[in-house]
């Protein structure tokens, strides 16, 4: 008998719980309109959640070289921020460039006159697929990928590395940060075995 009155009474007291919230204060942000483009006779809303800057994450670093197959390389954590700075996917292009210290540089070009100092690579993210499963991390929110030359083997001084978020019909997003190389590159006298 008694399961039988609270089971009748678990509903009414589950209508008078939503009843009071609905009329209870709202503590809820007010979410600004989606912005939109003017354009001949209508207005077009635009996507909300299209990247508006991009940024390097503090995750991004240099590796030293494991090998001869495996040259030195940076490990690149980028994010493409929202209006509002959450982390957003996007089709594009990322395009990275390494700009070596003068010294490193300078080393570099006497034992290659062809090179310059800095490396580029463009990363095409165009592909939905390619885009989402293979350099977008979902644990980190960031695309993950690895930047390998062998020129990166001989940096002893920090680099700047540069990247710049290219979109058809969108803004180009530049982000700039400072890497610097593994300690076990930094050494100038070998290990000891």
């Amino acid at each position: 008998m008694r399961r039988l009155a609270l089971a009748q009474l678990a509903p009414a007291a589950l209508l008078a719980l939503v009843g009071l919230s609905a009329c209870g204060p709202s503590h809820s942000k007010e979410i600004a309109p989606p912005p939109t483009k003017s354009g001949g006779s209508s207005n077009v809303p635009t996507n909300p959640f299209t990247p508006a800057r991009v940024r390097i994450h503090p995750l991004t670093r240099m590796l030293p070289a494991m090998s001869e197959d495996s040259p030195a390389r940076i490990d690149a954590h980028v994010e493409l921020l929202d209006p509002w700075g959450l982390p957003v996917r996007a089709l594009g292009e990322l395009r990275f460039v390494a700009r070596l210290a003068t010294s490193d540089a300078d080393t570099l070009t006497s034992d290659d006159p062809n090179s310059s100092g800095v490396v580029v690579w463009n990363i095409d993210l165009s592909d939905p697929e390619v885009n989402a499963t293979q350099f977008y991390d979902r644990v980190t929110r960031t695309y993950h990928i690895a930047l390998s030359d062998p020129a990166l083997t001989h940096v002893r001084a920090p680099l700047t590395l540069d990247v710049v978020f290219l979109a058809p019909g969108a803004a180009t997003l530049p982000a700039t940060t400072r890497i610097d190389p593994p300690a076990s590159q930094n050494e100038t006298s070998p290990r000891p075995e």
